[in-house]
């Protein structure tokens, strides 16, 4: 039982018309019967999500599952939400109808197993009285074993037969992704760190990215150019004289004056 809630879990998707608080809630029971740890909990809420939808809500990086939910209405508000399921499995009878066939088996076969598993329990209470039930609880234990490999070959098919037929992303959705848009507009910053420059010895930069000139002294200032700490403008590489701090040269033309 616990391996098809785990086939179950594994493929939990969005639907169509489904609420986002109605799939929250369904990541929530299957959580609260496998024990999953939190990370791969809340992993699987967005893996469940529209592309789009599941980008925008990655990115804000949710700390727990309630932060996705958030962040996840938020997308929706935004229109990140799309229809992924026009050529799902819904949309087809004929695929519909096996995954029903399939579920009803699982249904059929579980119901056995649990036949069978109060039998078992039944035959190891009077196994002192009736000691003649010994080949009858052999016979049960190879059917349990029997059904409990069709129950996990079952849901392993439906998992598959839904996992396929999910869409494809379309070639040219890289250009129409919120991601090439959030990394168009991403400007650069300098990376954090806590150590400090081999160059200026001031921390916010490493010595490859140090824009100090190796004039001077060091200060604790922020560069009014670059905006690195350890430096002022005056001297930054990147400063640039005025053109009339240069002295231009002397013209040396013969004097075409007359005398």
């Amino acid at each position: 039982m616990a391996m098809m809630e785990g086939q179950i879990f594994n493929t939990l998707k969005l639907g169509k018309s489904q609420q986002l608080e109605d799939f929250h809630s369904q990541i929530l029971k299957r959580e609260t019967f496998l024990h999953k740890p939190d990370h791969v909990v809340l992993a699987r809420f967005i893996e469940g999500l529209p592309e789009k939808m599941a980008f925008f809500v990655r990115t804000g990086q949710p700390s727990d599952l309630s932060a996705a939910l958030t962040s996840a209405k938020v997308a929706e508000t935004c229109g990140y939400r799309e229809m992924i399921f026009e050529n799902a499995v819904s949309s087809s009878p004929t695929e519909q109808s096996k995954i029903s066939n399939l579920k009803s088996q699982i249904s059929s076969l579980t119901s056995a197993i649990n036949q069978i598993s109060t039998s078992k329990l039944d035959d190891v209470n009077n196994s002192t009285s009736q000691p003649t039930l010994h080949d009858s609880e052999v016979k049960n234990s190879s059917e349990f074993a029997s059904l409990t490999n069709e129950v996990a070959k079952l849901s392993k098919n439906v998992s598959e037969l839904l996992i396929s037929k999910a869409p494809q992303a379309s070639s040219n959705s890289q250009y129409e992704s919120p991601q090439n848009n959030f990394q168009n507009r991403q400007q650069y910053q300098y990376p954090n760190t806590n150590s400090n420059c081999f160059n200026c010895n001031f921390p916010g930069h490493r010595k490859r990215e140090c824009n100090w000139n190796g004039f001077g002294q060091t200060t604790s200032n922020k560069c009014q150019i670059c905006h690195q700490t350890g430096h002022t403008a005056f001297r930054c590489k990147s400063f640039k004289p005025n053109q009339e701090n240069y002295q231009y040269p002397t013209d040396t033309r013969p004097n075409r004056s007359g005398p």
